[in-house]
C-alpha cells in the first residue's frame, strides 16, 4: 500500500461521517386531495423565515431560502390540522382565521366578515398524518415564540401553500451555494471508494 492509499483510507471515514451527520431529510410531498382542510377555520399561530438550516434539513425546492411563512392551525380534541403559507401574498397578510374551499378560494376572516383573497399562481400540496409531519412540526418550532414543541393533538391533515414568488438573485445564489456544498461531499465520497 502506498502513501496515497494510506492517506485516502484515513480521509474516507471523515467524509462518510460528514455525509451521515449532514444527511438531508428531503421534504417530498405527495399531492393528495385537500378535502379534510376545506371550510375549516384555521387560526393564525405564528410566522417565521425558511432559513438555511431548514433548507439543509428538508430541501424544499419550492420555498426560497429566507422566504417568509405563516402557520395556521385548527385543533379539535386531540387532532390538529395545519396550513403553512410561504411567500408574500394576500393570504400571508392575513393575521386572523382563514379558510379555503375546494375551488382553492382562500378567505380571511369567518362567516359574513370574510374577505376573498387574491392568490394567483399559487400551489397547494396536501397530505395526511405521517407524510412530512416532522417538516411541519419543525416549521412551527422555528416560528413560535415561546417555542411550541408540539401541538395539542396529532397532525391529521396538512396543507402547504406556496404563493407565486420570483426568486431573487441573492436567494438563487444562496440555494446554489448550499447545493454545491452537498454535492462536494458526495463527490469526495465517490472519489474515496473509486480509489480502491
Amino acid at each position: 500500500m502506498n502513501y496515497f492509499q494510506i492517506f485516502a483510507w484515513s480521509f474516507c471515514p471523515f467524509i462518510i461521517i460528514c455525509l451521515i451527520v449532514g444527511q438531508n431529510r428531503v421534504a417530498t410531498l405527495e399531492l393528495q386531495d385537500c378535502w379534510p382542510l376545506y371550510h375549516i377555520p384555521l387560526d393564525f399561530l405564528c410566522e417565521g423565515v425558511y432559513n438555511l438550516d431548514m433548507h439543509f434539513r428538508y430541501r424544499d425546492t419550492l420555498a426560497s431560502i429566507n422566504a417568509p411563512y405563516k402557520v395556521y392551525t385548527y385543533e379539535f380534541h386531540d387532532v390538529s390540522s395545519v396550513l403553512v403559507s410561504f411567500n408574500p401574498s394576500e393570504l400571508h397578510d392575513c393575521n386572523q382565521t382563514i379558510y379555503f374551499t375546494e375551488n382553492m378560494n382562500f378567505y380571511c376572516g369567518i362567516d359574513c366578515d370574510s374577505i376573498l383573497l387574491d392568490v394567483p399562481g399559487s400551489k397547494l400540496f396536501c397530505f395526511t398524518s405521517g407524510d412530512g409531519e416532522s417538516y411541519v412540526e419543525d416549521l412551527i418550532v422555528e416560528c413560535s415564540k415561546p417555542k411550541i414543541e408540539t401541538l395539542i393533538g396529532d397532525i391529521s391533515s396538512t396543507g402547504i401553500h406556496y404563493a407565486y414568488c420570483q426568486e431573487t438573485r441573492e436567494e438563487e445564489d444562496l440555494r446554489n451555494q448550499a447545493d454545491g456544498k452537498h454535492f462536494a461531499l458526495k463527490f469526495l465520497l465517490i472519489l474515496c471508494f473509486s480509489l480502491f
